[in-house]
């Protein structure tokens, strides 16, 4: 997900753990949500003593000294999803159409925490459970149940595998060259009437 970084940056917390370990980025969004906070914490308790590297992206959203965060955990307020995930194993996100469709490109899988019922992340993430690319949990989900999701997914080479099927059919498609052609057509339609 591109986007401005606040104005306030949160210094970064160097993660302690070994090499070797998978990466895991988390972010729920830049956007503010209603009990994004508490989800947020409740992944960081997840990954907590998990042999995971984790990457937590709050946003503005989040105010970051709220937290408790874990020694395997690297929390900043921004950092360009582009760079990260080259690096990463898992995703944790909330279903948003940027970082799902970046994550996918990529093969990687995604646990989908929604944050809104009102919008469609539930339905990506029922979407990515069936395609088997990643997991769909309620956003009251327990750091339990999440432990259980990230070590399933980082266990089970299906879903990396379901995940480079979706990757493959993403990048088979030029996305820009798609919404230029849409972009003309619109403009097209709008000088005729």
């Amino acid at each position: 997900m591109r986007s401005a970084p606040p104005p306030r940056e949160t210094p970064p917390r160097p993660a302690q753990q070994t090499d070797g370990d998978p990466r895991v980025l988390v972010s729920l969004s830049s956007v503010f949500f209603p009990g994004q906070e508490r989800v947020l914490q409740n992944v960081l308790d997840a990954v907590s003593g998990l042999p995971v590297r984790t990457v937590v992206t709050t946003g503005a959203a989040v105010s970051a000294g709220q937290l408790r965060v874990p020694a395997n955990v690297e929390l900043h307020s921004y950092l360009p999803h582009v760079d990260l995930l080259p690096t990463v194993s898992l995703v944790i996100g909330h279903g948003g159409h940027a970082t799902t469709m970046a994550a996918l490109s990529r093969d990687l899988p995604i646990i989908v925490l929604p944050m809104a019922k009102f919008m469609d992340q539930h339905k990506i993430g029922q979407a990515l459970e069936k395609a088997g690319a990643g997991c769909l949990l309620p956003k009251r989900s327990s750091p339990a149940r999440i432990r259980t999701a990230i070590e399933q997914v980082l266990g089970d080479d299906r879903y990396r595998l379901a995940a480079s099927r979706l990757g493959a059919e993403i990048r088979k498609h030029d996305g820009a060259s798609a919404a230029a052609d849409a972009i003309a057509q619109v403009l097209a339609q709008s000088r005729q009437t």
